[in-house]
């Protein structure tokens, strides 16, 4: 539904912004003193997106489950199908992929602010842009060209 969907951008967005806060915070407030590492940092991102993944497919596969009995005939054992079989080289190697980025980004961020969340920000969105191109091979149109540099001429001139 589109409260459903509201909910979950929502809770996405404010908790990329709670991740950059305290990943600045840690950086020089608990890692510059000697009191944790930025590895200590992100393995704990790590655990905690692995967390709310565990409580996502468990909240997901009760509902599908849900649907499903209300779906199958009477009588029939109703079964959620899961698409891991097919995607699970994808899904280790996002989850390989984005350890290694929050590491990166943690090490990048006892730079200066005015030029982290810029560079972090216009990377990010170049990536993405080249991931659509190469993997998903997304046709490059004039229209996404003048897009993404607007989006980063937006970061720069938002940081200025």
């Amino acid at each position: 539904s589109l409260i459903t969907k509201i909910v979950v951008v929502t809770f996405c967005a404010l908790g990329t912004t709670v991740a950059s806060v305290f990943k600045k915070y840690y950086t020089f407030h608990i890692s510059d003193k000697g009191l944790g590492s930025i590895e200590y940092f992100t393995f704990m991102n790590f655990v905690t997106v692995l967390g709310f993944f565990i409580i996502l497919f468990a909240i997901y596969y009760a509902i599908e489950k849900k649907r499903l009995v209300a779906l199958v005939p009477a009588g029939e054992k109703a079964k959620v199908e899961l698409p891991y079989k097919r995607v699970y080289i994808y899904i280790l190697i996002a989850a390989a992929a984005l350890y290694v980025a929050e590491l990166f980004t943690t090490y990048a961020s006892g730079l200066p602010s005015a030029i982290f969340y810029p560079l972090s920000k216009g990377l990010t969105v170049v990536a993405t842009f080249l991931l659509d191109v190469i993997v998903f091979k997304d046709k490059i149109t004039i229209k996404k060209i003048i897009g993404l540099c607007v989006v980063i001429i937006a970061i720069i001139l938002v940081n200025l």
